[in-house]
Order: structure tokens, then C-alpha cells, then sequence
């Protein structure tokens, strides 16, 4: 596990902190999850907003890049990817992935240590996550709901970056290693590149031990 930790811009002055967190890849076969974290002054929210940022799944990669460029100069982040390898060996270890998300969201509220905290919630039960989070710091306001990415701006931010860091490692990825496709299991080209290797043989960048590679006839 590789975190980036928050970019001191001098940014935050001593007031209401207001941080935003998401994922990206959580679903993918290929790849890393990527969790982000985004921290604003609450008067720079409108910041934030004016900037347009909404659900990356619901922007072009070109703006999304733009986005992620702005939002990294109005406000300060983390970044922690989770490798493949890194969760099959936590799987291994019977942690579930809920429980290796919820670590790396735990050690980003840490380290920004804000007085609210909106995040896209991980688990079926809003209510169980956010009493989780609420009991572990106290001081802190949590909203925890499931598409926050769609309603609130902060944690829409820290979809963005996720997204983009995401990304630029799947293209990195795919100059060592041919054409994986997106890394998601209804990606017609990451299954074709999943059959071609067997089984024995598949990089440490595929996550074997999810079900879509068990289940492959290789």
C-alpha cells in the first residue's frame, strides 16, 4: 500500500476543515483501488463548486483531468493505492475489502484531521459506517451516504482525483503489460486479456483472488 500524504499548500488556515473521500477501482479484477482524500477550508467550498465538479463517472476523461488539476490547486489531498497484490495478500489474511477500505479511510481522516468529513459510504448500511467512523473520532462530523459522490461537491473532488490517479496507472500498466482494458470484469477486453494467461501464470497486477478469475476456464 503506497500513500500519497496531503500536499501542504499552505491552503487550510485554522477553521472549520471540510474533507471528502472516495474510491476508485473498488470493483476492478485488474489494478489498484484508490482512495482519495480531499480537504478544504469550509468558505473555499464554493471554490470547489464554481469549478463544476460532480461524480467522475459522469465526466470525460478530458475534463476530469482538468478538473483534477484545478482542484488540486484550490485544495489539499491524499492519495493511497491499494495494489493487487496488496489485497490479495490482505484477503489471504481474511480481510474483506470493506475492512481494506475502511482502513485506508481511517488513516486519511487521520492525517487531515477535519471538523466535518463526507464520504461515499462503502457499506449496504449507512448507518453502521457512519457510527463506525463517528465512534473512532468523536469530534468530528460525519456524513456517510451511499452516491455522495453525486451530492456533495467535496467528496465529488475527491472522485475526480481518484479517478484520474486511477487512470494514469492503468495506462502505465498497460505499456508493461498489453492490452488489460479498463480492469473492470465487464470489460470484454480485460476478460479476453485474463484468458490468454493461465491461470498460474497471471501477473501480480490481477487480482486472483476474486471471483472472476476463479471462475475463469484457463
Amino acid at each position: 500500500m503506497k500513500t500519497i500524504n496531503i500536499v501542504n499548500h499552505d491552503k487550510i488556515p485554522i477553521n472549520t476543515r471540510i474533507l471528502g473521500i472516495d474510491e476508485a477501482g473498488r470493483g476492478a479484477v485488474i489494478g489498484p483501488l484508490i482512495i482519495a482524500g480531499v480537504t478544504v477550508p469550509e468558505e473555499k467550498l464554493k471554490n470547489i463548486k464554481r469549478i463544476g465538479v460532480k461524480d467522475s463517472k459522469k465526466l470525460s476523461v478530458k475534463k476530469r483531468m482538468t478538473l483534477s488539476r484545478k482542484i488540486k490547486k484550490i485544495a489539499d489531498y491524499q492519495i493511497t493505492c491499494i495494489t493487487a497484490e496488496d489485497i490479495d495478500n490482505y484477503r489471504a489474511n481474511n480481510k474483506n475489502l470493506n475492512t481494506i477500505e475502511k482502513d485506508a479511510m481511517k488513516n486519511i481522516v487521520k492525517k487531515a484531521d477535519p471538523e466535518k468529513c463526507y464520504i461515499d459510504c462503502l457499506d449496504i448500511k449507512e448507518e453502521r459506517f457512519h457510527n463506525e467512523m463517528q465512534e473512532l473520532y468523536p469530534n468530528i462530523d460525519f456524513t456517510t451516504e451511499h452516491k455522495a459522490d453525486d451530492t456533495y461537491p467535496i467528496v465529488s473532488a475527491a472522485s475526480i482525483i481518484a479517478k484520474v490517479e486511477r487512470d494514469k496507472i492503468i495506462k502505465e500498466l498497460k505499456k508493461e503489460y498489453g492490452e488489460i482494458g479498463s480492469g473492470y470484469p465487464s470489460d470484454k477486453k480485460t476478460i479476453k486479456y485474463l484468458k490468454h494467461i493461465p491461470k498460474k501464470e497471471l501477473p501480480s497486477i490481477v487480482r486472483k483472488s476474486w471471483n472472476t478469475v476463479k471462475n475463469l476456464d484457463t
